[in-house]
């Protein structure tokens, strides 16, 4: 294990060493300050200089601007660019609910006409019939509208402001009425009273916030303001209004039939302790990562996705502690608010199965290879769902279902956040005691 930890904090120092030298060395083609007498007397070119186009050299070839930075690799930089200012997770989401929306916009085209372009609508008619005709292997009709989905998720992924025939919908056409009647078209959960009636129980607030995100992310994409028209400015301004006032009747219509909010619960610390010591005592190989993530998650109080980006190349040792530079944040794009102070981690040498030392050594001692360059901490693709499941199907099954129920952890209620808010609950009594 010591060998391990004398590894990291090596491979960090020989880095360091290496990009200290390397600011301080002079460039290769660095040229010597002339001499005085140069200075004083300096020599005339007999031609006079002709202009002639920038040439840049690279890898010994020297080459003109435009021969070494084609134009069209600029403007594919610039898309990225500007497309880096959300995550693909988010804009993955948001073109979600927009397509959910287009979807909702196509069944009801008689309805409410002038918002989808007439070649999309044919796209999508094409497409909806794909789907009449699509059976599942066991012959039946299959529910999910696969084709439908992927042509408006096609018209999505090559829109071009510039180019309105490109849009998916017409934003200028857009009002408060058709969006609020999609939010009641939502409300399809119904639960049965004590009575025996049957009553609609609205979406939960993620529906809401969604759409208006989604929305707002379409409107960014197509570059048409929100203040276009005046149905578009009163649909806009409606909104927040309308959101607020579904998110209090849901909790009131909720509280009435005793069904709870939506979320997942914190994660005791006996159930804590219980989980790591299944991971931490199986013979499964992916429950040796699964073990590292959970005791990760839980010591930097951090959300899943900084765990899974975690790179070994910014872990470091120092006061007989591992220290993780995080980097950037879901509220620190720029990773900017932890520079020069990284997250502490300390071991527990009183129970090995919590202790996070004693779990980054077994997972470096398992996998070797994440030591000799810079790769991901915990590598391959998906890694967030992959150990949701690895947890969900250990807390839910009915070997230990019950162990968790007695110590305090609803099966049903239990996702990756439930460690950040346990350790959270866990820091406020500590600090309340």
């Amino acid at each position: 294990m010591r060998s391990i930890i004398q590894s990291i904090t090596t491979r960090r120092s020989s880095r360091h060493t290496a990009e200290t030298e390397s600011s301080q060395e002079p460039p290769e083609h660095q040229s010597l300050p002339p001499s005085p007498s140069e200075q004083t007397s300096p020599q005339r070119s007999e031609h006079p200089p002709q202009q002639s186009e920038t040439t840049t050299t690279i890898a010994g070839t020297t080459r003109t601007f435009s021969e070494a930075f084609p134009a069209e690799a600029a403007q594919a930089d610039t898309m990225e660019v500007l497309n880096s200012r959300l995550s693909p997770n988010t804009r993955k989401n948001y073109r979600d609910h927009i397509i959910r929306f287009i979807t909702w916009l196509f069944d009801h085209r008689k309805e409410f006409t002038g918002l989808l372009p007439p070649d999309f609508i044919d796209r999508l008619e094409e497409g909806a019939i794909r789907d009449q005709t699509s059976l599942t292997k066991t012959g039946l009709k299959k529910k999910r509208r696969t084709h439908l989905r992927e042509v408006a998720r096609q018209r999505l992924l090559h829109l071009n402001a510039k180019n309105p025939s490109t849009h998916p919908i017409i934003l200028t056409n857009l009002t408060f009425d058709v969006v609020s009647y999609y939010f009641f078209s939502q409300n399809k959960v119904t639960e049965g009273t004590a009575e025996g009636e049957s009553v609609t129980i609205r979406v939960g607030p993620a529906t809401y916030d969604g759409m208006t995100s989604g929305l707002t992310f379409l409107f960014q994409e197509c570059k048409v303001a929100k203040d276009v028209n005046e149905k578009v400015r009163e649909m806009w301004s409606e909104l927040p209004r309308y959101k607020k006032g579904c998110h209090r009747k849901s909790a009131e219509e909720k509280r009435k039939l005793g069904i709870r909010n939506t979320g997942k619960d914190p994660l005791p610390l006996a159930a804590y302790i219980f989980l790591a010591e299944l991971l931490c005592k199986s013979d499964d190989a992916e429950h040796i990562a699964a073990h590292l993530f959970l005791l990760l998650d839980w010591n930097l109080i951090s959300r899943a996705d900084m765990i899974v980006f975690s790179n070994i190349e910014l872990i470091g040792m120092g006061n007989d502690c591992l220290r993780f530079e995080v980097g950037k944040s879901k509220t620190d794009q720029e990773g900017r608010k932890h520079i020069d102070h990284p997250f502490h981690i300390y071991s527990c040498p009183e129970n090995p199965v919590i202790c996070p030392v004693f779990a980054l050594g077994k997972h470096l001692a398992h996998k070797p290879q994440i030591l000799t360059g810079k790769c991901p901490l915990f590598e391959g693709s998906s890694q967030y769902n992959h150990y949701t499941n690895i947890f969900r199907r250990i807390v839910q099954s009915a070997e230990h279902r019950q162990s968790f129920i007695d110590r305090g952890m609803c099966p049903e209620y239990f996702g990756t956040h439930s460690m950040r808010k346990g350790k959270s609950n866990g820091c406020n009594i500590c600090f309340n005691s």
